[in-house]
């Protein structure tokens, strides 16, 4: 069951509980996709009244991590983005579609329409760039991929399964491309390994050597990505 509770303060926090009879403990999560807003997991039990004193008991920790994010952006015409690593100015363009020029990001389209065709640029780069990375890993490694898919995943940026799909996280094309190259073969690599053990580190450190740099980029400014809108959730 889910409901949303505005805990109100000296600034309201929206929290969004999810109840469930499998939850024995509560965990306190913030929402990256949505504005000052963190999400309770509780026992099926748990009343209004312990959920809002759980909120008072940890409102200096909630309103720390919420400081702490990225500004929430949605990608339009006189706004900024990420792409390549590198922080692009949105204008109107003349024609229809997305153009890069520099650092500027011109999408012809109506306003309203912005963010959508951003996404599908994004796509677009994120598939075109990383489809041929885990390809060619996996031939290396002498692994069949079954299907390389790009979706929208908040926690993580890629994942394999035991049957060969892989996936990536389309927001990935804002990224420097030697982060997108870093997860690409990072789940490549789990073709052959489905664990984070030394035989895994083994073959990531010999497909991408230079994956602890992504690692750092991902810490120090990956929430950046997750902070853009792009109307869809």
């Amino acid at each position: 069951m889910m409901e949303e509770i505005v805990f109100e303060s000296t600034h309201p926090i929206y929290v969004e509980v999810l109840s469930s009879r499998a939850s024995r403990n509560i965990t306190l999560r913030v929402q990256l996709r949505k504005k000052d807003t963190i999400r309770m997991r509780v026992p099926r039990n748990t009343t209004r009244d312990d959920i809002l004193a759980i909120a008072r008991t940890n409102e200096s920790w909630i309103r720390d991590q919420l400081e702490k994010l990225p500004p929430l952006v949605v990608p339009t015409h006189g706004e900024s983005i990420h792409y390549q690593g590198i922080r692009c100015r949105i204008v109107p363009g003349s024609v229809p579609g997305v153009r890069i020029d520099g650092k500027v990001l011109e999408v012809g389209c109506k306003a309203a329409e912005v963010p959508r065709e951003i996404k599908q640029f994004l796509i677009g780069k994120a598939a075109g760039y990383m489809k041929p990375v885990v390809y060619g890993c996996a031939r290396e490694l002498g692994r069949e991929v079954r299907e390389v898919r790009f979706r929208d995943p908040v926690s993580i940026w890629g994942s394999c399964s035991r049957a060969g799909r892989v996936t990536l996280s389309w927001r990935l094309a804002m990224a420097p491309p030697y982060v997108q190259r870093a997860v690409a073969i990072h789940e490549a690599c789990h073709l052959a390994e489905m664990n984070h053990g030394r035989r895994f580190y083994s073959l990531l450190r010999k497909f991408c050597p230079g994956y602890r740099a992504a690692d750092r980029w991902d810490s120090d400014f990956g929430r950046t990505l997750q902070r853009y809108d792009f109307g869809d959730r």
